[in-house]
């Protein structure tokens, strides 16, 4: 019963092995274990540990375990002797792992451990069912100390003296990490997807190097004891060790002589000269971004500034034009005759006497001296106004001095050009006696009409002139926008 195991009907021989010397953990052994104790321990501080079987062979007492499975088990926390593994799930995964690859057996068992407990002895009782010397292996899921996370047991009997029973024992195995060359691949690119970000290159480095020295200390304390064991008589001498301490001795530098200390320290200042010259660069290349970025800053600020700036013109240049448009709205309506005015039926009115009504004018006011409104007054004195004949019609202005002059808008404007003597002043402001004789309703709506007309010409040149003023302003700021950039 302790020998073999019945699977599916069938005896099944467990798997000969020679007593371990050696056992090598494979990294597809410690990312299965890993995976399983967090599975298993999701949200748990404190998580209880895990096991499972450990699959590889065995040559010449080195165990090489490449492969492991979890198993269900539960153990009593008050009671340790009190546990419960799975043999039909575990008989069960084995059969299907020999299908995939039958050179892989049973080799032993692992545990999250950290430490090994009292009822470790009774499982590997159990898994000598399956293995004739079975491999007790602990493996460390959150290691405190730098160094291999694997710790290797074998059972082994120990009696205290003649007369008592041998008993079981766990003797420790020298272990290591190994991996084939595909291993070594798949582990490198999983560190390299998994790796801290937040940690710099420089504390990577340091703890490196940290663990170099740990390791070395601990073989040069290894070399030591053998040596002293030697001296002693307890080992005896071996030539082909001594011969690579030999070796290494060989290799160590001088450290007492004047040439190495001069080479050392040159490498060293090297070393500084190198990490100097790299602290430069870097802030070099830290203050180029910050000077990039200020530019970038400022950019935009002028470009805001730019946008408010031309909102401001618009706005300022639509309140000038809606003033302007009110101004000349009022100086036409003031030349128009005021609603309700009559011609006067007194001996003083110059007008037609026949009972028709005529326009009158109020005060002209004060126009441009570049527009020319009325038509001039007669060549000559004014015409005298007599007042003891009120029935006889003023003369009127001659006809023959408003002319028609055609812009090339499709519009006729009527205008004058004085009376010659090169005051335009005077031909323009007539004297209101006389404007009073102009009563001819026809001739008023012409040159009221010429009048807007020339207005709106006056108002679209002066358009004209700010738009061309506006794009050379436009042009301008190109150009000393380009000036800034190169």
């Amino acid at each position: 019963r302790n020998s073999r195991f019945i699977k599916r009907g069938k005896m099944v021989e467990p798997t000969p092995m020679t007593t371990p010397t050696e056992v090598v953990t494979h990294p597809l052994v410690l990312l299965s274990t890993v995976d399983h104790y967090n599975r298993l321990n999701a949200g748990v501080i404190a998580g209880k540990r895990v096991v499972g079987v450990l699959l590889g062979t065995s040559l010449k007492g080195t165990v090489d375990v490449t492969n492991s499975f979890a198993i269900p088990f539960e153990e009593d926390a008050k009671e340790p002797k009190i546990f419960y593994l799975d043999h039909n799930f575990l008989e069960n995964m084995y059969g299907m792992f020999r299908k995939v690859n039958a050179r892989e057996r049973i080799v032993g068992w692992y545990s999250t451990g950290p430490k090994i407990k009292p009822n470790d002895l009774d499982i590997h009782q159990i898994f000598r069912r399956y293995c004739t010397h079975p491999v007790y292996c602990i493996i460390e899921v959150e290691p405190k100390d730098l160094g291999i996370p694997t710790t290797s047991y074998i059972a082994k009997e120990e009696a205290e003296d003649e007369s008592s029973e041998p008993k079981l024992t766990f003797q420790h195995v020298p272990s290591s990490i190994g991996a084939l060359e595909a291993e070594e691949i798949g582990v490198e690119h999983l560190l390299r997807d998994v790796s801290d970000t937040t940690v710099s290159t420089l504390s990577t480095q340091v703890k490196d190097k940290v663990a170099a020295l740990t390791g070395l200390y601990t073989r040069l304390e290894e070399i030591k004891t053998y040596m002293n064991q030697v001296v002693e008589g307890t080992l005896p001498i071996n030539h082909n060790i001594m011969y690579k301490i030999q070796g290494i001795f060989n290799i160590l530098p001088l450290l007492h002589h004047q040439r190495s200390q001069k080479e050392m320290a040159i490498e060293t200042n090297d070393n500084l000269m190198a990490m100097y010259i790299a602290s430069l660069v870097r802030s070099v290349i830290a203050l180029h971004h910050l000077i990039n970025n200020k530019q970038e800053l400022q950019k935009k600020k002028d470009q805001k500034d730019k946008e408010k700036k031309e909102k401001e013109e618009k706005e300022k240049e639509l309140r000038e034009q809606m003033q302007k448009e009110q101004a000349m709205t009022a100086n036409a309506q003031s030349m128009q005759p005021a609603p309700g005015d009559e011609v006067p039926t007194d001996g003083n009115s110059h007008g037609p006497q026949d009972g028709s009504v005529e326009l009158t004018f109020r005060p002209l006011q004060t126009l441009p001296a570049d527009v020319n409104v009325l038509p001039p007054p007669p060549p000559g004195p004014p015409p005298e106004i007599v007042s003891e004949a009120p029935k006889e019609p003023a003369p009127q202005a001659p006809s023959q001095a408003l002319t028609t002059v055609d812009d090339g808008d499709g519009d006729a404007e009527s205008t004058h050009t004085g009376d010659g003597d090169g005051e335009g002043e005077n031909d323009f402001h007539m004297e209101e006696s006389w404007l009073a004789e102009v009563n001819d309703k026809d001739t008023i709506e012409t040159l009221l009409v010429g009048y807007k007309k020339r207005q709106k010409k006056l108002e679209k040149a002066k358009r004209k002139e700010k738009e061309r003023e506006k794009e050379r302003r436009k042009e301008e700021k190109k150009e000393e926008a380009k000036k800034k950039e190169e």
